[in-house]
C-alpha cells in the first residue's frame, strides 16, 4: 500500500475556512462552514487538493525527505477549503465572490503559473522514482525522419523493401496504391 502525499492537515483547513484551526471539527460548536466537516472528510479532500497540485508541479514531494515550499501547502490547503465547501454544501457551488472560492482561483492560477514555467518554485529531491518523459534523438536530432516510414513509396515493387505505402512529393504525403 503506498501512502498517500498530504501537503496539509485538517486543522490548516479549518483555519483557512474561519481563522482558527479548533472551529468546527468532531468536538467543537458548529460554525456553519466546511470547517464543521470531520477529520476524515477533510482529508480526502486534502489527499485530492494534494493531488492536483501534483499534476502541476514536479511532484509528489516526499513529506520525509523534501523541503515542501509553503507555497505548495498554501495552495493545497485553499483547494482542499474549496473541495470541502463543496462537500459541506452538497455540491451546491458557492457564490463567485466567496472568499473560499477567490482562494481556490488564487491557488489555481499560481498553479498555472508553475506549470507554464512563469512561476519557479523548488521542485521534489525525490526525482529519480517519478515517471519521465524521454525524447531520444534520430538523426541530425529528429526523432522520426522521412526514412523511418519509407515516404518516398519505395515499397515490395522497388528493391524488396516492405515499407508503407505512401509517396512524398513537393512537400505532400499522399497513400500510393500498388497494383496487384
Amino acid at each position: 500500500m503506498t501512502t498517500k502525499t498530504m501537503y496539509c492537515g485538517a486543522n490548516d483547513v479549518r483555519r483557512a475556512l474561519t481563522g482558527s484551526a479548533t472551529a468546527g471539527g468532531n468536538d467543537n460548536p458548529p460554525t456553519n462552514t466546511a470547517a464543521d466537516l470531520d477529520d476524515e472528510a477533510l482529508k480526502d479532500s486534502i489527499e485530492e487538493a494534494s493531488s492536483v497540485v501534483d499534476s502541476y508541479i514536479d511532484g509528489p514531494y516526499d513529506t520525509t525527505v523534501d523541503e515542501i515550499p509553503a507555497a505548495v501547502r498554501f495552495w493545497a490547503r485553499d483547494i482542499a477549503a474549496y473541495l470541502a465547501t463543496l462537500v459541506w454544501r452538497k455540491s451546491k457551488a458557492p457564490a463567485a465572490n466567496d472568499p473560499v472560492v477567490l482562494r481556490y482561483q488564487h491557488a489555481m492560477k499560481m498553479l498555472d503559473g508553475v506549470a507554464a514555467g512563469t512561476i519557479t518554485i523548488l521542485g521534489p529531491e525525490n526525482i529519480g522514482d517519478q515517471p519521465t518523459v524521454v525524447n531520444p534523438s534520430g538523426t541530425n536530432g529528429v526523432l522520426f525522419g522521412p526514412d523511418n516510414f519509407d515516404l518516398w513509396g519505395r515499397g515490395e515493387y522497388d528493391d524488396g523493401y516492405e515499407g508503407w505505402p505512401l509517396r512524398y512529393w513537393q512537400g505532400q504525403i499522399y497513400f500510393a496504391e500498388y497494383p496487384d
